[in-house]
Parts: C-alpha cells; sequence; structure tokens
C-alpha cells in the first residue's frame, strides 16, 4: 500500500538505484547518494564500468548523487553517464528464506571474506563485526 509523505503526497517507491557507468576499467568513479546531507546509500569498486547506488524505501524529497571522480584523467568533461530508478515494493512471501552473499573487501578492494547468510523474509539476523579483524 502506498505510504503517505510529509506533505500528504502518496509515493509507493520500494527501491531507488542510481546508476552511472563509462567505458573503461582502467577509470574508477565512484557515487553517493544524499538526502538533507546525509549518506543514504554509496557505490564505490575498482575494476569496473559501473557504479549503482541503492536505497531502498526513498522516502519523498530532493536526493544528491555525487560522483566523486577516485581514479580517472582530470579532464574537462565527465567520460559518465548515468540515471536514476525506482521499482514497487516487492510483495513479500511468507516463509520464503533468502541468501544473501556477504562480501568483506579491504579498503583497496581486495576480498578479505565471504560468507553465505541465510534469512527468513521480514526477519533480521545480526552478523555482529561480520567484516572485522579476525582473533588468530
Amino acid at each position: 500500500m502506498p505510504e503517505t509523505g510529509p506533505n500528504g503526497e502518496r509515493y509507493d517507491n520500494g527501491r531507488l538505484t542510481a546508476h552511472i557507468e563509462w567505458a573503461t576499467p582502467d577509470q574508477d568513479w565512484d557515487i553517493v547518494l544524499l538526502r538533507n546531507g546525509r549518506q543514504v546509500a554509496g557505490s564505490a569498486s575498482g575494476g569496473t564500468t559501473q557504479e549503482n547506488a541503492v536505497y531502498i524505501d526513498p522516502e519523498p524529497g530532493q536526493y544528491v548523487l555525487r560522483v566523486i571522480n577516485w581514479d580517472s584523467p582530470a579532464s574537462g568533461t565527465p567520460d559518465w553517464s548515468g540515471n536514476v530508478s525506482f521499482l514497487s515494493p516487492t510483495p513479500a512471501e511468507p516463509g520464503t528464506k533468502e541468501a544473501w552473499n556477504l562480501t568483506c573487501t579491504s579498503p583497496k578492494g581486495a576480498v578479505t571474506d565471504t560468507r553465505q547468510v541465510f534469512v527468513d523474509r521480514g526477519e533480521k539476523y545480526d552478523l555482529g563485526k561480520a567484516c572485522g579483524k579476525k582473533k588468530h
């Protein structure tokens, strides 16, 4: 059911996706999605030709997408393009288990740990310090 925003407007957005792409993995752009000056989503991965910042159940209002030149030639014209898309919420299916792959990466992008997580739809699972330093 659509929800009502602060000014009485109706909205029913289940997910906002901000997407940018460029031609070669030799470049590296990152994105940060802001609402009221606070980060609500972001994407920063190297060795790719795209970034996707996903925000679940976005509220109505103004958002700012900050595109960061992490490691690309400093030219006068940005060489990326992008778009923002919205999806309606996915209807819940009771009793469904969802499988997720959790991947931890270092600040340089190296994978440091991976694990599978199974969660009943609509439930929460506390991973604690999922990507913290391991004890030896």
